[in-house]
């Protein structure tokens, strides 16, 4: 069984290339897993760790914190 993936990405982050994220996204979901992806757009993939109080950050992490309590 794989477990719940909740994926979070800027669709512009250099380090990690959209269509890598989208071929993750498409075989693991082919393989049977449940996974939600999440966009979000403006701010750098680092954005959480170098400015937790941004308000995409704050954003970002309610959304963490909704799909853990969804999953206990």
């Amino acid at each position: 069984v794989l477990p719940k993936i909740l994926y979070l990405q800027n669709p512009a982050d250099e380090l990690h290339p959209r269509h890598l994220m989208e071929r993750f996204v498409a075989n693991f979901r082919k393989a049977g897993g449940d996974l939600r992806l999440e966009l979000f757009h403006g701010e750098n993939y680092d954005v959480i760790r170098r400015e937790p109080n941004h308000p995409q950050s704050i954003e970002i992490i309610g959304k963490i914190v909704d799909f853990i309590r969804e999953q206990i």
